[in-house]
């Protein structure tokens, strides 16, 4: 990992061999999937907010009210982030660059890694309803 955050550190740049066209490109599709991704994840938030536990199984709405929470922060943080980096990049800001590909670069691969740590919640705490249901609690404590 250190090799590779010592090239980010060295900054994105502005490749000569590549059409400025492309580049743009890449910050266009980036732009309208991040917009997609912030609106479209806030509004299935929203609707599973608005959903009762009739409708649909509460794990089942943590989970995807995780999932939507994760894609969010990738729409709303790491894309934009890119995007910024990019530009700087093409605008010959090396120092303003190098600061917001590092940024970019840790943000990038921490998200899923939150995800994961959520997703990982959801079974604990049924595990702790499970105890605290079951009565082993009160069980222990008439054994101890």
């Amino acid at each position: 990992m250190a090799d590779n955050f010592s090239v980010v550190l060295s900054g994105l740049y502005f490749d000569s061999d590549i059409p400025f066209a492309l580049y743009i490109a890449d910050v266009a599709v980036n732009v309208v999937f991040s917009a997609a991704a912030v609106l479209g994840n806030t509004f299935i938030m929203v609707a599973l907010r608005k959903l009762s536990p009739l409708q649909i199984h509460s794990v089942l709405k943590v989970f995807l009210f995780s999932l939507a929470l994760a894609d969010l922060g990738v729409g709303a943080v790491v894309q934009p982030l890119y995007i910024t980096a990019v530009l700087t990049a093409m605008t010959g800001r090396l120092e303003a660059s190098r600061t917001i590909g590092a940024i970019f670069y840790v943000v990038n691969w921490l998200m899923p890694y939150i995800s994961f740590a959520t997703l990982t919640g959801l079974p604990l705490t049924a595990i702790w309803r499970c105890i605290f249901a079951c009565g082993i609690v009160s069980w222990l404590r008439r054994k101890g």
